[in-house]
């Protein structure tokens, strides 16, 4: 273990990789990864700092990473189909990111993903997933070049590594990189006759029913006998 961001961070060198259970995650629907990376030795290939699934045998796979472009360019790599966000403004990987801590998060919702590094949204991409197709999942095993039998060059420090089973906000991911509490707003409708009406929240980052700043939500009034309603 080394410090992190939550003081109990894990190191990785010499090849060490932590294999995780195989999720198919284009069963989740909307989900978010997230992962705190601090790399300690520039890898001139490329890294995959977490990922499912498997390039070689032309299956989906998600991965958060950097990729080697040209002999003289890396960029940071998000994917969660068989094609990438990656080589835009913002997304370039060189040695002096090397020792710097960084969160990575890949929100994927709907068919497109959002990368974010540090809590600041990158760019988002349309990138429709489909099953990773085999059972490779792992942090810090740089899986997209030949499957299981590849390399795990990683040397660096992992840590608070999340799979959320929604999409994040951007404020959520902003709040979890600064590592506060969201701003959060209760949801009332007026109706004539009864007053206010608390609407509660599915669960999220939010406690006591509260809704995350810039959570999209659809509302919908429904007639019902003896009320009227009035607005939110």
């Amino acid at each position: 273990t080394a410090d992190g961001i939550s003081g109990q961070g894990l190191y990785l060198a010499g090849g060490a990789h932590v294999l995780l259970p195989y999720v198919d995650l284009s069963r989740l629907g909307d989900f978010s990864i997230s992962i705190w990376v601090r790399e300690d030795r520039f890898i001139d290939s490329g890294e995959a700092y977490v990922s499912f699934g498997n390039q070689d045998n032309g299956s989906d796979w998600t991965t958060i990473g950097h990729y080697k472009i040209n002999p003289y360019s890396q960029w940071l790599y998000f994917t969660a189909g068989n094609t990438c966000f990656c080589w835009s403004p913002g997304m370039l990987f060189s040695p002096v990111d090397v020792q710097r801590l960084s969160m990575y998060t890949l929100v994927y919702q709907t068919g497109f993903i959002k990368a974010y590094r540090d809590g600041v949204l990158l760019g988002t991409k349309a990138n429709p997933i489909s099953n990773n197709g085999n059972i490779y999942a792992a942090i810090a095993k740089h899986w997209w070049w030949g499957g299981a039998g590849s390399a795990a060059s990683f040397e660096g420090l992992v840590d608070d590594f999340r799979i959320y089973h929604r999409a994040l906000g951007s404020e959520e991911v902003f709040a979890l990189f600064h590592q506060t509490e969201p701003v959060c707003y209760a949801l009332t409708d007026q109706q004539s006759d009864h007053g206010q009406v608390s609407v509660a929240a599915p669960p999220q980052a939010c406690s006591n029913g509260r809704y995350a700043a810039g959570t999209v939500l659809e509302l919908r009034a429904t007639a019902d006998p003896g009320y009227a309603f009035d607005g939110w």
